[in-house]
């Protein structure tokens, strides 16, 4: 019983005490504990405002790569069923003369302007094709490759003009292979490299300098061009101004004719820019 007792004044004492310490201790100790946080709904309503404005903004933003993927698969596929078009017209071998060559040189209302163009030689030199720069003081042939399928035509027209069956007064002063290179592929620069390399081995020396390559979409060229089927050879004549003064549009290669009937053209172009000349 004395045991019991001496405990509970033992236990008293204790909680006396601590009474006595949390009474001495000073309020600013224990507002933290004390004191409740107090709610406010405004602080609450402009974070979610802010959450709602975040949102809003990334919608916008994927809203608007979406509209512009869909633009560009549009584009896509309005130029895939167009080639499709084209190559099957060659296939069936429908409408494979699409402009046959002129008899006579362009006038001023019926010829127009070669498009300024940024190409690449096979040494992977950048050539600038425009009248100050590489068309200057020259009359040149250009061929416009779109594909395989035209190779025969336009290598028949360049070559023939340059051919000793020719004379040297009605060669044009220089030729150009215009090669477009179409295709997601060719935007990156290793590819670009890799079929360069690979050309030069398929073209003589002589040709490699008169063979130029244009990549990314040349749809916009082809059309100020006329060339309005890929598949089907091209090639034009260019005066020293950088203005077509004839061109032709089709599959097969030319007859010998043909040939003497453009190299006079070409003398008359000849003769133009001499005048000209001795005009300055």
């Amino acid at each position: 019983a004395s045991k019991a007792r001496c405990g509970g004044v033992m236990l008293a004492a204790v909680f006396n005490n601590a009474g006595r310490r949390a009474a001495s201790m000073p309020l600013s100790g224990i507002s933290s504990f004390a004191r409740p946080t107090m709610y406010r709904p405004e602080r609450s309503l402009w974070i979610w405002d802010r959450i709602k404005e975040t949102n809003d903004k990334f919608r916008t933003r994927s809203e608007a790569a979406l509209e512009q993927r869909r633009a560009v698969l549009r584009e896509d596929f309005s130029n895939h069923s167009q080639n499709i078009k084209s190559i099957g017209q060659v296939i069936h071998k429908r409408n494979t003369d699409i402009h046959p060559p002129p008899d006579a040189l362009y006038d001023h209302k019926a010829a127009f302007n070669f498009p300024d163009l940024q190409t690449m030689s096979l040494k992977g030199e950048k050539v600038h094709l425009s009248a100050e720069k590489h068309f200057k003081d020259k009359v040149t042939l250009v061929s416009c490759i779109g594909s395989r399928f035209s190779q025969r035509m336009v290598d028949a027209w360049l070559n023939g003009m340059m051919s000793a069956d020719i004379p040297e007064t009605d060669r044009p002063s220089q030729v150009v292979w215009l090669n477009f290179a179409e295709g997601p592929l060719f935007y990156i620069g290793i590819f670009r490299r890799m079929l360069l390399i690979s050309a030069r081995y398929q073209f003589s020396t002589e040709k490699q300098a008169c063979t130029l390559y244009h990549f990314g979409n040349s749809l916009q060229v082809r059309q100020r061009l006329g060339m309005t089927n890929r598949y089907l050879g091209y090639v034009c004549a260019v005066d020293s101004q950088g203005i077509v003064r004839w061109h032709v549009h089709a599959m097969d290669p030319p007859e010998q004719e043909e040939l003497a009937a453009l190299g006079k053209l070409i003398r008359e172009m000849h003769s133009k820019q001499k005048r000209k000349q001795l005009k300055i």
